[in-house]
């Protein structure tokens, strides 16, 4: 599994700041970035269930904030019945706001190392 971390573009000149300031409730700072595990694809679910119980286990569950698979529904027509399915849209990929340090971990890849 690798993980990486994702950083936020400040501003894109298309949306003013006061804009922003008014449209959006004001957010709690934290430590918590966003990182990418890469999985095997059919594994994302057993991927998230696993950080979640693994983190109560050793007990840096406060440090774990949301765990995402990105998904969409897609309407499908099966045998001439609209069907609504859902599909991901990065398979192999589990999105994870975390508070990375020593205790919990490092980014690693153990076919790397």
């Amino acid at each position: 599994m690798a993980i990486e971390e994702i950083h936020a573009e400040s501003g894109d000149g298309v949306h003013s700041e006061s804009a922003e300031a008014s449209a959006e409730p004001a957010l709690p700072e934290t430590d918590k970035h966003w990182y990418i595990i890469h999985a095997y694809s059919g594994f994302e679910q057993k991927v998230a269930e696993s950080l979640r119980t693994r983190s109560q286990a050793f007990g840096f569950a406060d440090r774990l904030g949301q765990i995402l698979i990105p998904t969409e529904e897609v309407i499908e027509l099966r045998n001439g019945k609209k069907v609504t399915s859902k599909r991901l849209l990065y398979p192999g990929y589990v999105l994870v706001e975390m508070e990375m340090d020593d205790e919990c971990g490092t980014p690693s890849n153990p076919r790397r190392e």
